[in-house]
């Protein structure tokens, strides 16, 4: 998990072990992603720059040796191996075979303000900013905006679907389809529903989950079904588990559709806190909730809840991720020591 102030924990299962600035594991306490590469290295994006955990020795990238950049918002792996990073003042910065090379406004970068960075199947990188879209094939840059036909400029994510097509989603503006030639513009005339500004997932039937503030939207390739606040779904739609239920982040808690029924999770019924920012299922089906407040798991029976009468060092997590180093681990930003969860039951 990423926190506030908090440095980078690990959970192996029994107990949490706590990373900080102490001894020179990260440039800053505040981390903001975490990621991790093919090789198994760990990349924490924190307020300072960028830090790599390959198990025995964190390395921490500065000055000529760095990225040149702060304020890391994502950290991504492209089909060639190179590691691209953003961050929201200072641009975009790619590491490969070894050398840093950075991308600015001299470069066709119209924008040093990333959201969010994901790769075609063709190999071209695409970067959502404030101001467009852009698309590097590895030696051009192109731009895309409100004049080529995306419903707004400032664009928060974009997917890939089953049959190529990319999916922009802008704050607020509307959602827009590219199929390698033009754009198509979604809204309420189409039945989608209005506002719609986060896309969470593309669930295993191929079905596209749009989330807005009042309601939840799917569009299944050609009709869009909007689901309201009075059906108890809002928000963003994050996950589908193994089970194949749809998890969102709603705005009291998180809330689960399994297809027919949608269940509130919340403080009241055992959730740790009803500010929820980020969630995972890890590998042995347990789900993971972050936010302010702490942690909390569930197995699909018991709620377990960790905050810092716990031993948690900080209540603001930002990110949780499973590494790939064991059963069930998981690394978490800003939490530490040991402490006994506190339960509660659901059917």
């Amino acid at each position: 998990m990423g926190t506030a102030r908090g440095g980078v924990s690990r959970f192996d299962g029994e107990g949490w072990a706590t990373f900080s600035t102490n001894g020179g594991f990260l440039r800053h306490t505040t981390v903001q992603t975490i990621f991790q590469d093919r090789e198994g290295d760990l990349w924490f994006g924190t307020n300072g720059g960028v830090d790599r955990y390959d198990g025995v020795v964190m390395k921490l990238f500065a000055g000529t040796d760095g990225p040149g950049i702060s304020d890391l918002l994502g950290i991504f792996e492209d089909s060639s191996e190179s590691l691209w990073v953003g961050s929201v003042r200072s641009g975009i910065s790619r590491l490969s075979d070894g050398h840093w090379t950075s991308f600015g406004l001299e470069d066709g970068f119209s924008s040093h303000f990333l959201y969010s960075m994901t790769e075609d199947r063709s190999g071209d990188l695409w970067f959502n900013t404030g101001t467009g879209a852009l698309r590097f094939d590895g030696e051009r840059v192109d731009t895309f905006t409100r004049e080529d036909g995306l419903p707004g400029d400032n664009l928060r994510i974009s997917v890939e679907d089953r049959a190529g097509n990319l999916w922009f989603v802008t704050a607020n503006k509307g959602v827009a389809r590219y199929d390698g030639k033009s754009f198509t513009d979604f809204t309420s005339e189409c039945g989608l529903a209005g506002g719609q500004d986060a896309l969470g997932i593309i669930d295993r039937e191929g079905n596209l989950w749009f989330g807005s503030r009042d309601r939840v939207t799917r569009y299944d390739g050609q009709t869009f079904t909007n689901m309201t606040a009075e059906a108890g779904v809002t928000g963003r739609p994050f996950l589908q588990d193994r089970n194949g239920s749809i998890w969102f982040d709603i705005a009291r808690g998180v809330a689960r559709f399994d297809g027919e029924t949608v269940t509130p999770f919340t403080a009241e019924t055992g959730l740790l806190t009803n500010d929820v920012r980020w969630m995972i299922e890890d590998r042995i089906g347990r789900l993971w909730f972050a936010g302010n407040g702490g942690i909390a798991t569930y197995d699909g029976h018991v709620m377990q809840t960790m905050t810092m009468a716990d031993g948690l060092a900080t209540g603001y997590i930002r990110r949780v991720l499973e590494d790939r180093g064991g059963s069930g681990s998981a690394p978490v930003a800003g939490s530490s020591a040991f402490g006994r969860p506190r339960r509660h039951r659901h059917g």
